[in-house]
């Protein structure tokens, strides 16, 4: 993935009513590159949102359904959306007026999933 095209991602997707916060996140859960983390500790976060997509993977794997794209969770404060974005991780933090459709269908026009 051209982590170019990710900045033009994270411009549209921080556009999007509801959104607080996107970072994209290695495989092994460092930080590539942020805007407005509402997380205390988002060194914290991307290494457990790595670790866990890891076992959604042999989940996938194991049930016979392929590879996880999407992790959507709704929080009693907030929303957030978990995507393979290319060979990294994408992980979008809003508000509980976020609205996933919209992400998606941003996320998918890029083309570089």
């Amino acid at each position: 993935m051209a982590h170019n095209n990710a900045q033009s991602i994270f411009e549209s997707v921080v556009e999007t009513r509801g959104v607080e916060g996107v970072f994209e996140i290695s495989a092994d859960g460092f930080i590539i590159r942020s805007l407005q983390s509402r997380s205390s500790d988002p060194e914290a976060v991307a290494a457990a949102i790595a670790s866990t997509m890891k076992a959604w993977k042999k989940i996938g794997n194991d049930l016979r359904m392929g590879n996880c794209s999407w992790v959507l969770l709704e929080y009693r404060y907030g929303k957030v959306v978990v995507a393979h974005y290319g060979s990294t991780i994408l992980v979008i933090t809003g508000s509980q007026h976020m609205v996933y459709g919209e992400l998606l269908m941003k996320i998918n026009s890029s083309g570089t999933r």
